[in-house]
């Protein structure tokens, strides 16, 4: 008996199971990506505000482009660094004078320098990626709500048309059958 209600219990929990799992597969699939930042610059514009916003993106990723390439020129010159030192190091403990110490001191120094060059590019260009970002974001919800504007007005106009229609085709049923009397009186008279 109890066996068979763990059994239960345990068959009602692997069926949740696969349930949420299709539930989540369910929402990536409706989730689209997001679009690029240079998919959203090359946009043309709806409005002045969003044309205002796409010139903001295409700035901002001018701005990512050079911080990216000043991480690169950064790495570049940190792995020349690290390379002096290991040379350093190996001409001091080959060598273990004075001027080679003094050498494997100043490549030390000048690697620790290219670290720091590096940690502060990787930090611009993070910045400057969230700055593209959030021009993104922007620019697209200016999109959107102009979208939704368009929308709507369409749909009041359909809407509006409609019970137009619908009233001046009443009016002219009820013109035609008020005729219609009249012309029956007149003949009957």
């Amino acid at each position: 008996m109890i066996k068979k209600k763990i059994a239960r219990v345990k068959a009602k929990v692997a069926k949740t199971k696969v349930k949420s799992k299709v539930k989540v597969k369910a929402k990536a699939r409706g989730r689209r990506p997001a679009p690029s930042p240079a998919s959203v610059a090359a946009a043309s514009p709806v409005n002045k505000v969003h044309e205002a916003a796409l010139k903001v993106v295409a700035r901002a990723l001018n701005v990512a482009e050079a911080a990216a390439s000043k991480v690169a020129a950064a790495e570049k010159k940190s792995a020349v660094a690290k390379s002096k030192v290991a040379t350093a190091v190996k001409n001091a403990a080959q060598k273990k004078s004075t001027a080679s110490s003094r050498a494997l001191l100043t490549a030390k120094t000048a690697a620790q320098k290219a670290r720091a060059a590096l940690a502060a590019a990787r930090a611009n260009a993070s910045e400057a990626e969230k700055a593209v970002k959030d021009a993104v974001r922007s620019a697209e919800t200016e999109r959107k709500k102009e979208e939704a504007k368009a929308k709507a007005v369409a749909a009041f106009t359909a809407k509006w048309e409609r019970e137009y229609d619908l009233k001046t085709a009443k009016k002219a049923k009820a013109g035609k059958k008020g005729r219609r009397a009249t012309r029956k009186k007149k003949t009957a008279a």
